[in-house]
């Protein structure tokens, strides 16, 4: 199999923007898509750019190891970096309606002090059908700190884990420079919410989150008050 010099991509800095990534797991380029594709033993670096997420490679040939390690046999049209940059479909992570990024893994048990040293929550995961757990869902306060998890250690050693598909959108527009109050033209796979009903939704739940504690606050005021006045009273 033999690529060009613009198919391998030695026009292009040797990084993978989100959108890349998250093409990763599309079935028809990953051989493993229901495995832990993003484990590697090439140096990456995890880097914070705007509003998304990139990982930098030393070179444009670590790169290209990476991503043909990753591709399935069937489809060659994104076994290397210059492939994959005219290929792909652009795509976003987005939070889901309580304001985190999840990863999806058929572990069940997994340590809470892996999850707090690792900056994420662990909640089960249940097959809608018949309420079965299958696995845990892992959750991100940053797409940065989900993405710089995928790099681990103990990212390596998990034998599933893969992007929460539900929280998956397709760009028609500018991918990586809406905002989370920006309506941009975007859709959800499988015909799942607009983007503009997501960040509405996850305004809801920030502001329902403020409400609950202030109540709370205020249920809390009231106690103490009440306390003062029996004290004054004897």
């Amino acid at each position: 199999l033999f690529f060009s010099e613009p198919e391998l991509g030695y026009q292009h800095q040797p990084v993978l923007t989100e959108r890349d990534l998250l093409a990763i797991q599309d079935s028809d380029f990953s051989r493993n898509r229901s495995r832990n594709v993003f484990r590697t033993s090439i140096p990456v670096k995890v880097e914070q750019e705007g509003g998304t997420v990139a990982y930098h490679f030393e070179s444009v040939a670590d790169v290209n190891k990476f991503l043909f390690s990753r591709s399935n046999g069937r489809n060659t049209s994104k076994r290397s970096l210059g492939q994959l940059k005219t290929n792909i479909v652009p795509k976003k992570l987005v939070a889901d309606d309580k304001g985190f990024f999840r990863l999806f893994t058929e572990e069940k048990l997994i340590s809470p002090e892996v999850g707090s040293k690792h900056k994420f929550y662990i909640k089960p995961s249940l097959k809608p059908a018949d309420s079965v757990i299958s696995g845990s869902l892992l959750l991100f306060s940053t797409r940065f700190d989900l993405f710089k998890f995928l790099l681990s250690d103990v990212a390596a050693n998990i034998k599933v884990l893969q992007f929460d598909e539900t929280q998956i959108v397709i760009c028609e527009g500018h991918c990586e420079q809406f905002g989370d109050k920006v309506d941009y033209s975007i859709r959800q796979e499988n015909d799942k919410p607009l983007l503009k009903e997501r960040t509405e939704n996850e305004e809801n739940g920030r502001s329902k989150k403020k409400n609950f504690e202030l109540e709370r606050e205020n249920v809390e005021l009231k106690r103490k008050i009440l306390e003062l006045e029996k004290n004054l009273e004897m």
